[in-house]
Order: structure tokens, then C-alpha cells, then sequence
């Protein structure tokens, strides 16, 4: 707390046009922060819930957005106590940047992006202490205690809500690391710092070629962890909205026929060049990304659905049932034909 027990001034600089949008979002925020300051424990106590219910799918969080983005490469490595995470998609413009400090709040578009509710990246505070944005020419870092210090008040704040000058810390290797990546055309970089390793090994451990069955751009993600994996998809395209998908990775190889329909995808294994059915457990549900609901038809089914918190239960609600009958006609169309 400063002598006069008020926060101190918030300053607002003229830079550059790529460091305005830090400037003015950080601007924004805190001038926001200082007159609520209740808000940013409220704030804090949704991060730590989200944390806590987007358990073991940060990864999954990570890869949809660097799809969203239009990437072909993903990229998470682990250097000590530090993770990495980059992709080749467009770099952040300033609504994506705001999106990122907001809570449920994202100009995503439902049905033009996997993700839209804008909250899926705070789950990446269950697993590092502090976070570093490097998107083109923007550089950016989320620190509670840079954040504690900039208000002057001794509130929890959360992590991810006000963005600093971006401040990362000396490390000869991560420097090289991360030049290596950036020298490679990846053009937006996660630097996570003070992360909890063993909460990471769960997300390397988890971590699934078959996330890529239903993304749209997403050509190579590779990890590197305890242990180096690398996944890949290849998507070509046959008659009538249906294509072929590919997907490899160190231990296996499958391939997918894809039938598209305007509210729905379905996916039938093929072996030999057939269709064969999956067994149940592998008949699963996906939004985008797979949830641990089961289709009961030994296919895989992909639609707008909606989902709880966690992302891993349908919800049904109106655009469910609406995307559930779509799926409906879809199939008995198939089978029919």
C-alpha cells in the first residue's frame, strides 16, 4: 500500500501501434481494477474454479485455440520448470488480445470457431504461476504479483486479467529455445513459468492424436515432455461433402471417412479401405473435440454441441436437440443410402 493508502495513479503512454493495444487494454483494466476492486476477487475465485473444472485439459484448450487461429503447427515443449506453447496461426489482433483478459468474453462467432465462450484459456492457471505472450510484435506478461504492485491494493487478484510489459525472466536455454521456435515461423508463443510438473505430465500423459479427428486446420502437433510425440492429420477431400483423414502418430495410425451435413459430421473407421464399427468406448461424442459421452452407433459424431464447464458432457439444451436431430436425419440418410 503506498503512504496515502490510495492506489497509485495509472498512467497511460502513447507507443507504437503494435504496443497501444497493450497499452490500452492494460490501460482499460486497471483504471477498472481500481475502482472495483471486489471485482477482482470475485474474478480470481471464477479462475480457480475454471482451473479446477477444466481439469487435465489445458492442452486441449491450447490446441483449439491455435485451430481457431488458423494454425497448421502446434508446439508444447517443457524446459525445467518452464512450458512452452506456440503455433503457426494468426497472431493475436487487439480483439483477441482483450478476449484474453476478459472473462466470457470472446468475439469468436458460435459455429464459425470451436471455441466461444471465452474462459477455456484461464484453465492454464491450474498449471503455471505466470504466463507470457509473444504474438507478432506483441509481447505480453500476466504476473499477480506485477499486478499487486502496479494497483497498490492488497487484493487477490487473478492471473490472467491485466496485462504488463512483457517481462520474462533470464534463462539462457528457454531464450534459445523460444528464438528457435520463433527462427521456425511460429508466430504466436506461450512462455508458462512456475509451472506444476506433475499436473503437466497428466496433460502430456492424456494427450490424444485423435483430438485432431474433427479440427479444421491443424495439420502437426508435437510434444515434448518426459517423452518427444508427434501427431499428424492429412484431410483430403472425396464427392459430396465427405473426405478422407489420415491421422498418425509414434504408436499408431487410423484412418477416418468424414460425411459433412449442415449441422453434423460423421466419422466411420476404415480398415483395409472398409467401414468398421468401433467398439463403444471409442464411439464417442465429440464438440469439436471429443467429451466422454458415447454415440451407441460405432461411429464418431461431431456437431455444435453444447457442453458443461468441463467441455466433457453434453448439455441438452435447445441447440443440442437442434444439432441432435440434424445428426438424426444425417444418419438414417447414410444408412439409406
Amino acid at each position: 500500500m503506498n503512504p496515502t493508502n490510495s492506489p497509485p495513479a495509472v498512467k497511460r503512454v502513447n507507443l507504437d501501434a503494435e504496443e497501444s493495444v497493450l497499452d490500452s487494454v492494460r490501460f482499460e483494466l486497471l483504471t477498472e481494477a481500481q475502482r472495483s476492486p471486489g471485482l477482482l476477487a470475485d474474478l480470481a475465485n471464477l479462475e480457480r474454479y475454471i482451473a479446477e473444472t477444466y481439469s487435465a485439459r489445458s492442452f486441449i484448450e491450447l490446441l483449439q485455440n491455435a485451430d481457431d487461429a488458423k494454425a497448421n503447427r502446434f508446439l508444447i515443449a517443457q524446459e525445467g520448470d518452464w512450458l512452452i506453447c506456440a503455433n503457426d496461426g494468426q497472431p493475436f489482433s487487439r480483439n483477441d488480445f482483450y478476449s484474453l483478459c476478459r472473462s466470457a468474453f470472446s468475439d469468436k462467432k458460435r459455429g464459425q470457431s470451436i471455441g466461444y465462450r471465452g474462459i477455456g484459456f484461464k484453465s492454464v492457471v491450474g498449471m503455471a504461476n505466470e504466463v507470457h505472450l509473444i504474438s507478432g510484435a506483441l509481447g505480453a506478461t500476466f504476473s499477480r504479483q506485477l499486478t499487486r504492485e502496479s494497483l497498490g491494493i492488497d487484493v487477490p487478484p487473478p492471473l490472467v486479467r491485466i496485462p504488463h510489459p512483457l517481462a520474462l525472466p533470464s534463462n539462457p536455454r528457454l531464450d534459445e529455445r523460444r528464438a528457435a521456435i520463433r527462427a521456425a515461423g511460429f508466430a504466436t508463443i506461450f512462455v508458462f513459468g512456475g509451472i506444476d510438473r506433475a499436473r503437466v505430465e497428466e496433460e502430456f500423459s492424456l494427450f490424444d492424436a485423435d483430438y485432431l479427428l474433427f479440427l479444421r486446420n491443424i495439420t502437426e502437433a508435437t510434444l515434448s515432455g518426459a517423452k518427444k510425440s508427434r501427431h499428424s492429420c492429412s484431410r483430403e477431400a472425396l464427392q459430396d461433402h465427405c473426405r478422407h483423414v489420415h491421422i498418425g502418430s509414434d504408436d499408431r495410425n487410423a484412418d477416418w471417412q468424414i460425411h459433412s451435413f449442415e449441422r453434423c459430421d460423421i466419422a466411420f473407421s476404415l480398415a483395409d479401405g472398409r467401414l468398421v464399427p468401433l467398439n463403444s468406448s471409442a464411439a464417442l461424442v465429440h464438440a469439436f473435440l471429443p467429451t466422454l459421452e458415447q454415440t451407441g452407433l460405432g461411429i464418431r459424431l461431431n456437431a455444435d454441441f453444447s457442453t458443461d464447464p468441463s467441455r466433457t458432457r453434453i448439455v441438452f439444451d435447445d441447440c443440442t436437440n437442434e444439432c441432435i436431430a440434424s445428426a438424426a436425419d444425417a444418419v438414417a440418410k447414410l444408412f439409406s443410402d
